[in-house]
Parts: structure tokens; sequence; C-alpha cells
């Protein structure tokens, strides 16, 4: 197919448009700091060429978004310590919970991960934790070993 890199994957051939990297993948950011938020978005659109990024303030309105239209992201950027709602992890658990993280990749991004707090998330669905302030080749590692997770698992196809 024109335009498009094939690759092999456990599931048969894929194209790489099919991967949680393809540029039109849907990623939701919920950060209540714009600046961590407008800096995640810049990383994403400027090195990683990801086209459709929604921001948000909080974990209230990510779940409202979330809950009226629940296959909308395929990728979840979660802050792990919000200020005026529940936090991070608190979403990642109720969305957990309710069956709304079929097909999505979640990270949680703080600024002090622990051991204990990786544990707790990667227990609950989340693809690990990503540490503020960004690191460009730490999200590449990352989005990278996700894709290749969600091959292994059979949700490679959004």
């Amino acid at each position: 197919t024109a335009g498009k890199r094939q690759y092999n994957s456990p599931r048969g051939r894929m194209t790489q448009t099919s991967s949680i990297l393809d540029p039109q993948t849907p990623i939701l950011i919920v950060d209540d700091s714009a600046e961590f938020a407008m800096v995640l978005n810049r990383i994403l659109t400027g090195v990683f060429g990801f086209k459709a990024i929604t921001i948000l303030p909080s974990t209230g309105d990510a779940l409202e978004r979330i809950h009226s239209r629940p296959g909308e992201f395929k990728v979840l950027f979660l802050d792990f310590h919000l200020t005026k709602s529940k936090n991070g992890g608190e979403l990642l658990s109720t969305l957990a919970e309710e069956g709304l993280l079929q097909d999505k990749i979640v990270f949680l991004m703080s600024s002090d991960p622990t051991a204990e707090a990786l544990q707790r998330v990667v227990k609950a669905g989340a693809a690990g934790i990503i540490t503020k302030p960004f690191d460009r080749d730490e999200l590449k590692r990352k989005l990278e070993r996700a894709r290749q997770l969600s091959e292994q698992s059979g949700t490679d196809s959004f």
C-alpha cells in the first residue's frame, strides 16, 4: 500500500498506520498545569507528528468526555497529581472499573514517580509513568514499548 510502511506482527502483516504511533491516533492529555500540558502537546506534535490531541484540565472533564465518546481516545496521558479533582490514578481506576480502558494505552505523568506508584498504576492498567519534566527519549521509548505491547495483546488496530 502506497505511503504506508509494512511490518510483521504476531497477528500477521500490518501497516504502520494501524499502530498507536500513527499521527492520527487520538490522544487525550489530562493535566491541570497548562504549562506541562502544552509542553507535552508540543513534543507529541513537533517530535512525533501526532495531530489529534485534546487537552483537558481535570479528571471530571475527562471522565465526562470519555463517557460521552468511549472510543474517541486511544492514548491517554493522565497527570498523577491534580490539585482540584481526582488524581490520575483514581481516574485510571474508575476507567478500569467501568471497562473503559479497552483499546487504550494509558500513561500517568508525575514529577516524583516512586516504585510503589509505578507498581500501583501498572496493576490498574497503565502502560507506565512518564516523568516530568518530559524527556523526549524517555517518551519515545515508552510509546514504542506500548506499541509493541499493544501488538502482542492484539489491540494493534484501532
